[in-house]
């Protein structure tokens, strides 16, 4: 404590009993003075130095000074003021594949425990009833799948399909657990630095009814919310404005947005019919807008796959401009005739959800007809020869790690082959083997598909009658595109 400060404290305790009472002794050597009027100093320092932390704190300009040293609940409380609000984050959810030995019925209990060998916690939050029919046959054994969700919230809980689990039901026939598909769901709670970067644009307007205030607001009801790009009139990308004689005469707004760093892949059940054919539609049985179709599978067989299909946008009278949001409608061609399949499709999740809250009657702005669409996705991938001294196990999921990061959240139009270069010599542990190679393919919002392979760059081109730009377009990458390749 501050010497000043402590000696400040005993004059004005002396002053206070001298003041009110002034028959009391308080020179030094007396009780009052020694005991009293020192405990009191020091008790009054002590506060008044609390006091004076805390109302520093208490400034905004002071915690954007050093926001990492801010206590949560002060921050919150002052951006209460501007109604704005600290996004909690949410728990990661997704299926666990269990193989087991016997065919026969199986019980798996609400909250039972699958962990990773990384140590993070998911528990089932139903009861799971499975009947002999109800079971996969794959070589000897079989298997099913429950739902597990996240212990907590937070990224970290988001992994990948394939990653193995272990639990302790189903003890003498359990063979396997890994999780099936890529889970989704998990985000980190927003840090006092981020809180305070979103609080400038969230000042605005309490509507959907400018570019800002549609940022602001779906970026604070839903914190997955990582980029926007609203389009509107007198933009070259909107094309759903237009007239029957080709006049634009706005009061349409196409919002594209993504929501989590790395796409995810979702799983669904069809029968193609007597062409071999059948329809993916968004509304139906809750299934999302999808970037692409990976692979089928026939039911009977999910493990062994197919990528021999074509697929077109069907439905309404321009349905490219409608692909990628909540009413797209997908026709897929298969050569499978009359089967039951399993179709893997990788997608940005929240689309539904943000366009129910634009569209519904306490949010909806009178003037607008508001679409919510998925950026269009440019998957990239590549095959990177590397040398290291260290174990592949250890530097390659680096090395996954680095590309989803930084090509899932850049938002230019033209990706660098040396950018990506950049990236990977940061980890500072690799020497890449040069040239490297990299391919870009365009999903079209048409159903078609268009591709550039590069050493130096791949290009987002314009096509402004099916909505493409640099604005509507994204770079995508999952870690099955990215081959890797160790050299010795």
């Amino acid at each position: 404590m501050d010497i000043t400060k402590l000696e400040e404290a005993r004059l004005l305790m002396i002053k206070l009993i001298n003041d009110n009472y002034p028959n009391v002794d308080t020179r030094k050597g007396t009780v009052i003075h020694d005991l009293l009027v020192s405990m009191a100093a020091l008790g009054y320092a002590s506060i008044s130095e609390d006091i004076a932390s805390f109302e520093e704190k208490m400034y905004l300009q002071q915690i954007v000074e050093d926001p990492a040293s801010a206590d949560e609940a002060v921050v919150d409380g002052i951006l209460s003021n501007f109604y704005i609000s600290r996004k909690l984050g949410g728990k990661a959810k997704g299926l666990v594949k269990l193989e087991v030995s016997e065919s026969r019925a199986y019980y798996v209990d609400s909250n039972s425990l699958f962990q990773t060998i990384d140590g993070l916690n998911y528990y089932t939050t139903t009861d799971y009833s499975i009947l002999p029919e109800d079971l996969f046959q794959q070589d000897d054994n079989y298997y099913f799948f429950v739902e597990v969700q996240a212990e907590e919230v937070g990224s970290s809980y988001m992994i990948a399909e394939t990653t193995a689990m272990q639990t302790s039901i189903l003890s003498g026939s359990l063979v396997s657990a890994e999780a099936f598909n890529d889970f989704d769901g998990g985000i980190d709670k927003e840090s006092n630095q981020e809180l305070l970067d979103r609080a400038p644009i969230s000042l605005g307007t309490r509507a959907l009814s400018s570019r800002q205030s549609i940022t602001t607001i779906l970026q604070e009801q839903f914190p997955e919310v990582r980029q926007i790009t609203v389009i509107g009139y007198n933009d070259r990308e909107m094309q759903r404005d237009k007239n029957n004689v080709g006049f634009k005469i706005g009061g349409k707004a196409d919002i594209y947005v993504r929501t989590i760093v790395e796409p995810l892949n979702k799983t669904i059940e069809k029968t193609t019919d007597a062409n071999g054919e059948f329809t993916l539609t968004s509304l139906e049985n809750g299934e999302v807008p999808v970037l692409r179709v990976r692979n089928i599978a026939l039911k009977s067989n999910p493990l062994n796959t197919i990528t021999d299909f074509t697929v077109t946008a069907i439905g309404r009278q321009n349905p490219h401009l409608y692909r990628f949001s909540i009413y797209e409608q997908l026709k897929i061609e298969t050569s499978l005739i009359e089967e039951d399949i399993i179709v893997t499709a990788d997608y940005i999740p929240f689309i539904e959800s943000i366009q129910e809250y634009v569209d519904s009657e306490e949010s909806k702005y009178i003037r607008s007809d508001t679409l919510i669409r998925s950026y269009m996705p440019c998957f990239i991938s590549m095959t990177i020869n590397y040398r290291s001294s260290f174990p592949t196990s250890e530097i390659e999921p680096q090395i996954k790690s680095k590309l989803i990061e930084f090509i899932n959240t850049y938002d230019q139009d033209i990706l660098y082959v040396s950018k990506i270069m950049d990236e990977l010599h940061n980890l500072d542990i690799i020497n890449i083997n040069l040239p490297l190679e990299i391919t870009g393919t365009f999903y079209l919002p048409d159903g078609n598909t268009t591709s550039q392979t590069s050493e130096n760059k791949i290009q987002i081109e314009s096509d402004f009658d099916l909505g493409i730009s640099e604005k509507t377009y994204r770079f995508f990458i999952v870690p099955s595109d990215i081959g890797l390749n160790k050299l010795v």
